[in-house]
């Protein structure tokens, strides 16, 4: 219910989604959810199989056979498309979109 709430404000605010991304399978639906909500902050693998009562190495498994990435890599495409949307604002500089996005730094979001 909560992920069919983000999706109507999303789309009422103009965000582009695409709905499939989301998986069907709950544990991994719960994490990307929780990678979207909580994408500035330092997000590891052990607390996302936390989320599925899982292991690391199971969780890792299950979510790259359901999405085709890494939950790692889940989480750089989520920071970068938050970091197009505040740099097309222009009145933000890229030292602070880089730390709002979850970035270390300006020189690791620029490699992104």
């Amino acid at each position: 219910m909560t992920i069919i709430t983000h999706w109507i404000i999303r789309s009422i605010l103009g965000e582009n989604m695409d709905m499939r991304s989301i998986s069907s399978n709950y544990i991994v639906a719960r994490a990307q959810h929780y990678i979207e909500e909580h994408f500035n902050e330092n997000i590891t693998v052990s607390q996302l199989a936390q989320l599925g009562h899982m292991s690391d190495s199971n969780f890792n498994r299950m979510f790259k056979k359901e999405t085709a990435q890494t939950p790692i890599e889940y989480l750089i495409i989520i920071r970068v498309q938050k970091s197009k949307t505040l740099l097309r604002r222009k009145d933000i500089p890229i030292t602070e979109i880089a730390m709002r996005c979850g970035f270390g730094s300006s020189a690791h979001f620029a490699n992104k």
